[in-house]
């Protein structure tokens, strides 16, 4: 009897700690909710408030996709402040913490453009290769349109830097008619863009070409009114740089009206249209036009606050001011008529002007990324935790006493059960490695930590594949061969991870991968720089 009502009465305390347990995480969901609300009201208003409620969410997320839903907010948030070295680190907290496919392969999208942003064009190119391979198995046609162009996007950026290289040129149109074939059959309503994108990858090699494209986009059923014109104005940028100026003023007349309305569109239209006077050597006209050009950058300017949209309003102005410059020079050595000369001059210094302020805006987006990133280790919103604690306190003592009463009941009963069934203990199992971009560094770390570098080039091999590792071995120097160190560290760099990632995963120090980086150099025989 008496047990009957012990346990009766521990069954009451049971229930209560439950009744005060769910209502605490109902209450907990609710200020995730509100605060995760807020963080995305304040996502393109103000990066602070962003980070402040962002904070707050993160204290209260119960499950690890509520917090990769936070960073995923984040890193969007830095992208859009062109904090790239944040906004990778936010996008790769959200990549480990996302426990489904479909969430990861979002945040390794999303990832592309803020490597393209730090110009590490082939980290970006393996992302974009990674996510091209999983919707091709996916059979998910729609998204891998979209993939194409970022792929043709991608080696667009890499022949821009190495302009002595046709191969960047030819991926990227082969790319772009990929994406352009699967459109036609799935979503005929995004070829416009398309077209558009494929115009600047053939722009340097044969204009007719980029005029034949941005007419295929122009000639779409359904395009905006802004979308056509900015289309016409393509084509007088076309027709201007192959010096059809008669071509080019065609197009800036069909759209003069509507350019008219929109400050970014009407700055276009007198560019080019002063340009082309320039060329033609109409110089009180080219005047007018110029300086009504300089007059609308700074109308945009007086209505730009936010330091990354000032940053790209001086390097539009910087661009554009060369541009003139160079074309005033131009005619004044085909006329040797001093106005063109003045004029080059003038827009030279505002040229030196807007390049100056250009820096000095991307000086302190790069100041303020690093400051960011630093905190992002620290704990986040640790005065809000504290008086999130104190208003809970009453609640966790009452739990906790009663937690220690069923404690008691508990171990008596536990050991009841133990000696009528035993416990067989189940094998640890070690976690496999997942994704090429969400290696799990605490099976990494243990294994390095155990010198056993073995197991992991075997796990790696298993999971990512070192497919690429054959070909380093065949330029290796006669009796030389990979230690597993060395195998495991080229492995991770194929892959595209920096010498700091890879010192993070193995635990290792940055002079230890530098040594076997070093003794990597010295088996290996280097190709021969072609002439």
């Amino acid at each position: 009897m008496y047990n009957i009502r012990g346990l009766l009465s521990v069954l009451g305390m049971v229930c209560i700690s439950f009744s005060i347990l769910v209502a605490q995480s109902v209450n907990t969901s609710e200020n995730y909710k509100k605060n995760y609300k807020k963080a995305r009201e304040w996502q393109y208003k103000n990066a602070d408030s962003t980070r402040f409620f962002a904070n707050k969410a993160l204290l209260v997320a119960q499950t690890n996709d509520e917090k990769a839903d936070i960073y995923h907010l984040l890193g969007k948030m830095s992208q859009t402040q062109e904090w790239s070295n944040s906004a990778v680190h936010y996008y790769q907290k959200a990549l480990k913490l996302y426990t489904t496919e479909k969430e990861k392969n979002k945040i390794r999208i999303a990832l592309i453009t803020p490597y393209r942003r730090q110009k590490k064009f082939n980290t970006a190119l393996n992302l974009a290769r990674w996510v091209k391979r999983y919707l091709l198995e996916k059979n998910d046609t729609l998204n891998l349109a979209g993939n194409y162009s970022q792929l043709g996007n991608i080696f667009f950026n890499l022949s821009q830097v190495d302009t002595f290289s046709v191969k960047w040129t030819d991926s990227s149109l082969f790319y772009h008619r990929k994406s352009i074939a699967l459109r036609k059959r799935k979503s005929p309503e995004s070829l416009p863009r398309a077209y558009f994108n494929q115009s600047f990858a053939y722009e340097d090699i044969s204009p007719d070409s980029a005029i034949h494209y941005t007419k295929l986009a122009l000639s779409s059923a359904k395009i905006s009114e802004y979308d056509e014109a900015l289309y016409n104005l393509r084509l007088a940028q076309i027709n201007y740089r192959k010096k059809d100026f008669e071509a080019g003023n065609l197009y800036l007349e069909k759209v003069r009206e509507f350019c008219a309305n929109d400050l970014n569109l009407q700055f276009m239209h007198t560019f080019y249209e002063g340009c082309i006077a320039l060329n033609l050597k109409k110089i009180q006209l080219a005047q007018v036009l110029i300086n009504r050009c300089d007059s609308t950058l700074k109308e945009m300017e007086r209505n730009v606050t936010d330091i990354v949209d000032k940053k790209g309003m001086s390097q539009s102005a910087a661009e554009a001011y060369g541009e003139i410059a160079q074309n005033a020079l131009k005619v004044f050595k085909q006329t040797k008529d001093s106005a063109y000369l003045k004029l080059a001059n003038k827009y030279q210094i505002k040229k030196l002007k807007a390049s100056k302020q250009y820096q000095q805006s991307n000086q302190q987006i790069v100041a303020k990324d690093s400051t960011v990133l630093a905190n992002t280790n620290k704990q986040p919103g640790q005065e809000d935790a504290v008086a999130d604690a104190s208003e809970s306190l009453q609640t966790g003592i009452v739990v906790l006493v009663l937690a220690f009463l069923v404690a008691g009941w508990g171990v008596w009963w536990w050991l009841r059960y133990t000696q009528r069934q035993g416990i067989e203990a189940e094998a640890t199992k070690v976690e496999a490695l997942v994704d090429v971009q969400g290696l799990n560094t605490s099976v990494l770390s243990t294994l390095a930590g155990q010198h056993d570098f073995e197991q992991i080039y075997t796990l790696l091999d298993k999971h990512i594949g070192v497919e690429g590792l054959a070909e380093k071995e065949q330029n290796l120097l006669p009796g030389a061969s990979f230690t597993y160190e060395e195998k495991v560290y080229l492995a991770l760099k194929m892959e595209g991870f920096s010498d700091w990632e890879i010192c993070q995963m193995l635990d290792q120090t940055k002079r230890t991968i530098g040594e076997w980086n070093k003794k990597i150099r010295q088996k290996i025989k280097l190709p021969e720089k072609p002439e």
